[in-house]
């Protein structure tokens, strides 16, 4: 999910935005970005009532355009996140920006660059740089 943005007031999640269940499992959630007053993730937004499962997944690169907002990678709106295996990293936004949440995230086995929340969950490694390289279109080694 790459090159995706959203514009105008509360357009929250220039990659992905979800008010239901979502499962994401070795995804990549790179190069997008949300504008505008009162915006939020730039790459996942994940509503009060919603359950987002992250496996094996990279969240980075993703921004929020506006000087006030937070939560360039990954914004939970009190929905319920869980990440397994995870990156999220290198998200640019004034505040937290790789992740911000109203309620508890639970990760296992998850690196996170920057996290404006307390993480529950084992082998996390929080406050971490990722040394993420640039998406490449790579061609498959023979």
């Amino acid at each position: 999910v790459s090159g995706n943005h959203t514009r105008g007031t509360n357009a929250d999640g220039g990659g992905l935005s979800s008010f239901g269940a979502v499962t994401l499992v070795q995804t990549t959630v790179s190069g997008n970005w949300t504008e505008a007053s009162g915006a939020s993730a730039g790459g996942v937004a994940i509503g009060p009532s919603a359950a987002a499962t992250i496996t094996r997944s990279t969240i980075a690169n993703n921004r929020v355009v506006n000087s006030l907002t937070q939560g360039g990678g990954i914004v939970s709106f009190g929905g319920t996140l869980r990440l397994d295996g995870a990156i999220v990293a290198a998200n640019s936004a004034a505040a937290n920006p790789d992740l911000l949440s109203l309620s508890t995230i639970y990760a296992d086995w998850t690196l996170i660059e920057e996290s404006g929340v307390p993480v529950v969950g084992a082998g996390n490694k929080i406050g971490m740089s990722a040394s993420l390289l640039p998406l490449a279109n790579s061609p498959p080694e023979t």
